[in-house]
């Protein structure tokens, strides 16, 4: 479809923008399964259909290089729909329908979700001052044939950022996730905080928010439980951490194939820098649970949800994805999914705290 409509020009029709929607990348397992081969390359088959070539990819090209899809596959899970939603009720609770056409900016878009799950009618939205970045030129295409009103540039956030407009009102979306560093030379971001690449988006983000702007996000239960707090350090200094909520790690399997334990962040940016405040989710303490074999242990996790165990959705347990003894959390028998459990949740955080810029 999105060869066919670079040929013929114009939009895409609705029957072609609802087939793109249900575009899953190429980080969803189950893609990786049937259409990858051992080395992670899409299959011959898959090659020949595309038209993939090994080369680098050029301006206006519609189909990426085989390199371009290889290095989408570490980061390509896209969000569940209901828990997007539900990150959207947050941002309505905060104020977001207070604003008047309010710049957002969705800084790792991938197919769209955020954008098709925007609440337009329940808030002055205007697709046109809905900014978006996607690494994936193809994924990057069709986002843009799904929602061609709205700004989606293609690139690595790094480099694309420098060209965004100066502010944003809101940030919201769902960053990658990744033990691997970034390189930003905009000076935007210190070195410290540029060693993850999910630490370096949420750091990132903030900078990009007006004062009293707010973002919503979604990253790695890293990004508040490691042992140093320089990230988070630096974080505090420039926000406030207006709520945090850990997700189950099957919040994403069903959309992306894939199991982490995650955390919701919503930080609201200050006028000016705040140095010296110490707010308690600096800080990590010791949570216990029950492993696998039924042995009580003990795991470091952020103070803020040892303070506000309610904002834990579901249980204590080993993260089975970490080879040392961190805690990850899953649902207990009969709770309900991420999504309902985050909506159920949304009142505890204070409401009408995201005003228009003075």
């Amino acid at each position: 479809i999105v060869r066919l409509l670079q040929e013929r020009g114009g939009q895409a029709t609705e029957a072609e923008r609802r087939a793109l929607a249900l575009y899953t990348g190429w980080g969803d397992t189950q893609v990786r399964k049937y259409a990858l081969d051992w080395a992670g390359r899409p299959t011959s088959a898959l090659r020949d259909a595309m038209g993939l070539s090994e080369d680098a990819p050029t301006d206006g090209e519609a189909v990426p290089a085989i390199a371009a899809i290889r290095r989408s596959v570490l980061n390509a899970h896209y969000t569940d729909l209901p828990v997007v939603r539900a990150m959207w009720d947050i941002l309505l609770h905060l104020g977001l329908a207070n604003l008047k056409a309010p710049r957002i900016l969705e800084p790792s878009v991938g197919v769209g979700g955020f954008l098709g799950c925007a609440p337009i009618d329940a808030a002055d939205i205007l697709p046109e001052h809905m900014t978006a970045v996607e690494l994936d030129p193809l994924t990057a295409a069709v986002c843009r044939a799904i929602y061609p009103r709205c700004d989606v540039r293609t690139g690595s956030f790094q480099d694309v950022s420098a060209g965004l407009p100066p502010v944003f009102d809101v940030v919201v979306g769902n960053v990658p996730f990744g033990d691997y560093r970034v390189s930003d030379a905009s000076g935007a971001v210190p070195e410290a905080c540029q060693q993850q690449i999910h630490d370096y988006f949420v750091c990132r983000a903030v900078t990009m928010l007006r004062p009293g702007g707010v973002a919503v996000l979604i990253t790695s239960k890293g990004t508040l439980d490691k042992e140093s707090d320089t990230v988070r350090r630096w974080l505090s200094q420039r926000a406030e951490l207006v709520g945090a909520f850990r997700l189950p790690s099957d919040a994403f399997r069903a959309n992306a194939g894939t199991e982490v334990t995650t955390d919701v962040l919503i930080l609201r940016r200050f006028a000016t820098e705040s140095v010296g405040i110490n707010p308690e989710w600096l800080d990590t303490s010791p949570a216990t649970f029950t492993d696998n074999h039924g042995g009580e242990r003990t795991a470091t996790v952020n103070t803020y949800f040892i303070s506000h165990p309610e904002h834990v959705l579901g249980e204590w347990c080993a993260d089975k994805l970490s080879r040392w003894h961190a805690a990850g959390v899953r649902r207990r028998s009969g709770d309900p999914t991420a999504a309902e459990m985050l909506r159920a949740v949304i009142g505890r955080l204070p409401a009408g705290v995201l005003q228009r810029a003075k």
